[in-house]
């Protein structure tokens, strides 16, 4: 996904977003991709600078100073074309959170159930 948003990125600015420049265009297509990023996907700001080579402070210090100078109709934009990922993804984020709650309630009943027949489940109890 991440790559997708870099190559969505560096088509329209129409450069490369990994040239590790510090012109204005470079850093606001860098600060594009920033916000895209942390808004679409679920990734660390570890994970979202991985692919450029810059670290997690340089992303954050992106999005704290950085992002508000964007165009925000740009980003608008961007946020409509990658909206059905978004909606997927968050489906796909909602329904595994739904399966983990009910695993921890099943292991939850299971524990009670246990400890009521007396079967311990660590050594440490």
């Amino acid at each position: 996904m991440l790559e997708e948003l870099i190559n969505y990125t560096n088509t329209l600015f129409n450069i490369d977003i990994s040239t590790d420049s510090r012109k204005r265009n470079f850093v606001d297509a860098r600060a594009f991709y920033y916000e895209l990023a942390r808004k679409i996907t679920i990734c660390s700001l570890y994970e979202i600078g991985k692919p450029l080579g810059k670290n997690h402070a340089t992303v954050l210090h992106s999005l704290n100073n950085v992002t508000c100078f964007l165009d925000r109709e740009k980003v608008n934009r961007a946020f409509k074309q990658f909206e059905p990922i978004i909606e997927q993804s968050s489906k796909s984020y909602s329904y595994l959170f739904y399966k983990n709650k009910e695993l921890e309630l099943r292991l939850d009943k299971m524990t009670t159930m246990m400890n009521d027949l007396g079967i311990k489940l660590n050594e440490d109890e």
